[in-house]
């Protein structure tokens, strides 16, 4: 199974990201290689988007002046000290210690992962964080800033070395004394090549021939994905096949390939006997790449062939040696000039490995080999140099195309490339210019019946018309909604047109795309959102009647007393019949099950103080950009609070902050903070106390042995949970009867000891509310509201009861505002301290966060931030074989948070005195699908958006 470091590099969209996401050792290993490879790596990740501009600068200052500079020092002397660029100096070295070009004592990293770009991007203040008075900022200030060595001795290398190519070129002289020697009978200084390898030698290709090649590689593959033939004569066209490649199937090894990343499969249609038969079809994720630019469609497959190299390869030094020799070959060959060729003896000398991975990337079109001079020879193609030169990092994550989609373009080259086909007498068939006209109309300039195929992938094909190097299409809704259900996205649509632009469409202010047509698009995307159509039978009876005619069936088939259950525990059945329904998507006309609630007392307290505009201690764009995420995965609400003051409070769907929120398993948490405020009252003595002390039926057996540590730490031993969709099952009874007070007493077991597995259990959850009312005579809702929601000025709500004066839910099933959960959150970030009186016991916090033996993501009723798990589960494996996803580490250590079905969230980080809370439904697509809820986005954008360090620089 892929870890999360792989999983990480594997999402990687271009070279530079994925050095970025590298681990630091294997960073300064590739800085560390020998000439010419380390310092052409150096002066390439120099050069990159990884850095600012104001990075580039300190960095060559640094290899100029050698030695170390304290950070005072570089702030004072070095840029302006307006509070701007201060800022801007911090990012710049936090961005060279990211990148392993300065020794990690500054401790401004962190945790490495992605932070902002060559266009600017928030400073992470995980560890820059001042706590307002600037003790942090003056410890940072007396560190020194010193280059690793690796880097420092290859960039001076790479600055006293007079030639920009990585090897020696293949001159003429080389080729007319090769010539001149063979002439002469005399032996050609060949190299070491087997008989299969003694070709006879060849004029060097022209930069013609490369692209020619270049073009039928990869044009190969690309016909191969859409089943087109490209058979059209040059007669048809008008021209001479001079500048046209012949494009064949690709070789059965890059067949293989492109089935093992996704982009074909098996035809699922086909339905003859001999399965090895069946022709390969494009998946969707082929149609998405189709609609890639060229330099996006080549990274995807270097990024696939580096994984592959690291599966292959598990013991881990092996693994770091293979992708450190191709990633230092890929760049060095982005460093080269189209047309100058090299001899592989010369480069790869006596590695075989080497060797291997230049014939692989021989195989994507990234290279060209031939013999000059009687040697093995390669010449870098344009593709290779292309997707070095064009890092796209920032614009290639642009998903919304709606705002200013004209951001992502082609590349300088690309486009000169364009204009010079376009003007040329007979334009080469790689071309494509796209203009898009207000009626829907696409002039496409093109030759290529590959770009005619991809452009059918979104236009309507019966509209097709075609002039001489001309295609004229409509889009269509049907168009449109045909390419959607492929699965192809209106971003991606909308991104192509960009790309593929023509260049005069370039020179004006106008957009490329026409606003109404854009527009289009995207509400034709939305449509499919908008209502989902099932197919259903009505039936002309209630629903309960369909439930007993059920149990009648089953209780003559199976011979089971089920009738007599039914009619006996008929406000049970109701209630397992709506959340039955609710999970299929229908409506039951019985009651709602929280139909029974007690009231859980509280205040009327004013909001929560909000911050001024100007006062803001978190970036306005950052708060935005949270938001608007928020909003977009169909939250209700978002609220933001920092340093005693509200920064965001924003709501949607009608919600806002009297509203009552349904917690969700939020609940559990509220039930640890309860137990917290028992003990301090001294209600319960402590964590440790035996559960059966208040559950006193427990005395005498096996369940005697828990304590309530163990249910806080869902480890009680107690029956482990388990889904069933059947009535009688212990976990619904457990939930929904009412009297589920006997089932948790008296039907549940224990199962394995204490304190030794996981499992995130409702029953045992609920079953602290059983505690709480025996410890403190009161009802559970009752000593809620009165001892921790009114201590805090919260407002109250309501807490399921399984019926009038019966037993509450402490698992589930609280409804509260907003405002209420977020001072719950302040409270455990000021140490269970309000208005400085103590709310919770003495060190109540320093033991809810101490991680679970079972589960180390888990405390005491709380889920903890670290350690860092891409996909964390609530439920054990067996039940949850998919966890949620995180895509990268949360940005603060001391990060905990509150989280509850459908990712009703509050995160809160003490140092900082944040909290932040996102409310709503189950948002966005199921999990492990593409565009699926990212559980760290929200808060580690506010995080990296905190500014109160400003205030000391």
């Amino acid at each position: 199974m892929m870890d999360a470091q792989e999983e990480s590099l594997s999402t990687s969209i271009s070279l530079y990201e994925y050095l970025e996401r590298l681990p630091l050792s294997t960073l300064r290993s590739l800085y560390a290689l020998p000439a010419p490879r380390g310092p052409i790596v150096c002066a390439s990740v120099l050069r990159s988007t990884c850095l600012t501009e104001l990075a580039r600068q300190f960095a060559l200052r640094l290899v100029a002046c050698g030695g170390s500079f304290s950070v005072s020092s570089i702030l004072e002397g070095w840029v302006h000290r307006s509070a701007k660029y201060q800022r801007e100096a911090l990012l710049a070295l936090k961005r060279l210690e990211i990148m392993g070009m300065v020794e990690p004592q500054l401790g401004l990293a962190g945790r490495r992962r992605r932070i902002g770009s060559s266009t600017g991007g928030e400073i992470d203040d995980e560890d820059d964080d001042d706590g307002g008075d600037g003790t942090k900022l003056t410890k940072l200030m007396g560190k020194d800033v010193q280059l690793t060595p690796e880097f420092r001795d290859s960039m001076k290398l790479y600055l006293s070395t007079s030639s920009s190519s990585p090897w020696p070129i293949i001159t003429r002289e080389q080729i007319i004394a090769t010539a001149a020697k063979k002439s002469e009978g005399g032996d050609a200084i060949g190299d070491q090549t087997t008989e299969k390898e003694h070709k006879p030698s060849r004029h060097p290709p022209t930069r013609q021939e490369l692209e020619t090649y270049t073009q039928s590689s990869w044009d190969s593959v690309l016909h191969f994905l859409v089943g087109s033939d490209d058979t059209t004569t040059t007669e048809e066209v008008g021209g001479n096949d001079g500048d046209r490649p012949s494009i064949g199937e690709p070789s059965e090894a890059m067949v293989q390939f492109l089935t093992r990343i996704g982009l074909m499969q098996v035809d699922p249609d086909y339905t003859g006997r001999d399965k090895s038969r069946a022709p390969l079809v494009i998946t969707s994720k082929g149609y998405e790449f189709m609609l890639r630019d060229t330099n996006a469609q080549v990274w995807q497959f270097v990024l696939q062939y580096l994984n592959s190299l690291a599966q292959h390869h598990h013991h881990h030094e092996k693994k770091d040696a293979i992708r450190i020799d191709a990633l230092s070959y890929l760049i060095c060959l982005g460093s080269t000039r189209v047309g100058d060729g090299y001899h592989i003896s010369t480069v790869v000398k006596n590695n075989k490995a080497a060797r291997q991975i230049m014939k692989d990337f021989g195989r994507f079109g990234l290279v060209f080999f031939c013999r000059v001079a009687d040697k093995t020879a390669f010449y870098p193609t344009s593709l290779v140099v292309n997707l070095i030169a064009s890092n796209e990092k920032a614009t290639a994550t642009q998903e919304e195309v709606g705002g200013d989609a004209t951001t992502t373009s082609p590349s300088v080259a690309a486009t000169r490339s364009l204009e010079e086909s376009l003007s040329a007498s007979i334009p080469s068939r790689s071309h494509l210019a796209v203009i898009v006209q207000t009626n829907f109309q696409v002039v496409a300039y093109t030759r290529s019946k590959l770009h005619i195929s991809t452009l059918g992938l979104f236009c309507d094909i019966s509209s097709y018309r075609r002039l001489p190097n001309v295609i004229i299409f409509f889009i269509t809704r049907d168009s449109i909604k045909s390419a959607l259900r492929l699965g192809v996205t209106a971003s991606q649509i909308l991104r192509f047109l960009h790309v593929h632009a023509h260049p005069m469409l370039r020179d004006g202010d106008g957009p490329l795309v026409p606003a109404n047509v854009r527009d289009q698009i995207l509400l034709w995307d939305r449509e499919r959102r908008r209502v989902v159509m099932d197919e259903v039978n009505e039936h002309c009876c209630n629903m309960t009647t369909v439930v007993i005619i059920l149990f009648l069936c089953i209780n003559q088939f199976f011979q089971m007393e089920l009738y007599d259950y039914f009619i006996s525990h008929r406000t049970y059945m109701d209630r397992y019949f709506h959340l039955v329904g609710s999970m299929m998507g229908c409506k039951s006309p019985q009651a709602e099950w929280y139909d029974t609630v007690d009231i859980v007392p509280g205040v009327d307290s004013p909001c929560l103080e909000v911050a001024e505009q100007k006062n803001l201690t978190v970036d306005p764009a950052a708060l935005k950009s949270a938001c608007d995420y928020a909003q977009s995965m169909d939250s209700d609400g978002l609220v933001v609070w920092h340093l005693g003051k509200l920064q965001a409070a924003i709501y949607w769907n009608g919600f806002d902050r009297n509203r009552l929120v349904a917690s969700k398993s939020m609940a559990k948490m509220i039930a640890g903070l309860v137990i917290g405020r028992a003990i301090e009252q001294g209600h319960i003595k402590s964590v440790d106390q035996p559960v059966s002390d208040f559950i006193t039926e427990w005395k005498g057996t096996p369940k005697q042995y828990s304590t309530i540590r163990h249910f806080l730490q869902n480890s009680s031993g107690i029956s482990r949970f388990t889904m069933s969709a059947l009535p009688w099952s212990q976990s619904l009874r457990a939930y929904l009867s009412e009297y589920h007070e006997n089932v948790l007493i008296h039907e549940t077991r224990a199962e394995y000891t204490p304190g030794s597995e996981y499992d995130y259990s409702q029953i045992t959850s609920d079953m602290l509310a059983i505690v709480i009312e025996r410890a403190t005579k009161q009802r559970y809702a009752d000593y809620v509201g009165n001892h921790l929601l009114r201590p805090i000025g919260a407002q109250g709500g309501t807490v399921f009861v399984n019926r009038p004066g019966g037993l509450a839910h402490s698992g589930c099933c609280m409804n509260l505002p907003a405002e209420s959960y977020i001072r719950m959150g302040i409270l455990m970030a000021q140490d269970g301290v309000w208005n400085k009186n103590r709310i919770l016991a003495d060190g109540w916090m320093a033991e809810t966060l101490k991680p679970s033996p079972a589960n180390p993501k888990w405390g005491l009723h709380i889920w903890l931030g670290k350690p860092y798990q891409m996909r964390v589960r609530f439920f054990p494996e067996r039940l949850q074989p998919i966890g949620t996803f995180h895509s990268e580490p949360y940005a603060a250590d001391d990060l905990f948070l509150w989280d509850g079905a459908g990712h009703q969230s509050m995160w809160i980080v003490p140092s900082k005195q944040l909290v932040v809370l996102r409310i709503g439904p189950k948002p966005g697509p199921r999990l492990g699908q593409p565009g699926e809820y990212d559980n760290s986005r929200i808060p580690n954008t506010v995080i990296r958006g905190l500014m109160e360090y400003l205030r000391d620089i």
